[in-house]
């Protein structure tokens, strides 16, 4: 993480801001915000639109413009646009401009706004905690001062509903997927992980008809997720049971 995100993630409320909070921004199309980016990350529904936009197949988009792995702290299958040349561009940047415009991720679009989880409240103990989005300015380095917008404003420019359920979604499935993926790297060896984390990136990226309504596809994914956690969970605590039983004999 560089220092810019770090220091957002160690400080948030330093960046927060209201939904009807007034920033001044105004894009002009420079292409700056698009170079020097290692932290472009796609939710399934960036990557599912981006497909279907270039009339691609989901797997052929992170073959040709991401790099995928799993999340050193996270444990979470992780896609990313992957920067190229060397001013480090965002694939889709050509001459200054997004080829994916109309479908751009929503990081992308939000900026210089930026969307985080924030805890509701400091939960019980024995609760698990509750979350909701909030919002922050990012740093700006290009664009000008020139124009008033409120957050809402905003996020209405871009079509982007305040209560996003596929973002309260994703951010569920992806908390679950981390923390059994820890507690299961407590029982069971990193390779023979291998396999579950490679049916989570599939089942949280790839299975996707680009033909068809993206949210349903992605809750009926979701579930299969669940249900795969619960197995794998359960064998690993079998497996412990059984070699536990085997030392008393």
């Amino acid at each position: 993480m560089d220092n810019r995100l770090q220091e957002i993630a160690d400080n948030p409320n330093k960046f927060k801001i209201g939904l009807d909070d007034p920033f001044r921004f105004k894009c002009r199309g420079c292409g700056k915000c698009c170079k020097n980016r290692e932290d472009i990350m796609l939710t399934s529904r960036d990557l599912f639109k981006i497909a279907a936009y270039l009339k691609l197949m989901t797997e052929d988009v992170v073959e040709q413009y991401c790099d995928f792995y799993v999340g050193r702290d996270s444990r979470i299958p992780i896609v990313r646009l992957q920067p190229k040349g060397v001013n480090r561009a965002c694939p889709f940047l050509a001459d200054k401009r997004c080829r994916v415009h109309e479908v751009k991720p929503v990081v992308c679009a939000l900026y210089p706004v930026g969307r985080i989880l924030m805890a509701e409240k400091e939960p019980k103990e024995g609760e698990e905690p509750s979350y909701q989005a909030g919002y922050i300015i990012l740093p700006i380095t290009c664009g000008s001062l020139k124009k008033t917008n409120t957050v809402r404003q905003w996020l209405e420019k871009f079509g982007i509903p305040v209560d996003d359920a596929f973002y309260n979604e994703w951010n569920k499935i992806v908390m679950l997927i981390s923390r059994t993926i820890h507690e299961l790297e407590q029982e069971v060896s990193a390779r023979a992980l291998v396999p579950v984390e490679s049916m989570l990136f599939e089942l949280l990226y790839i299975r996707y008809d680009t033909q068809s309504d993206f949210m349903p596809q992605f809750c009926k994914n979701a579930a299969e997720i669940e249900r795969l956690l619960e197995d794998v969970k359960q064998l690993a605590e079998q497996a412990k049971n059984e070699s536990e039983g085997g030392k008393h004999e």
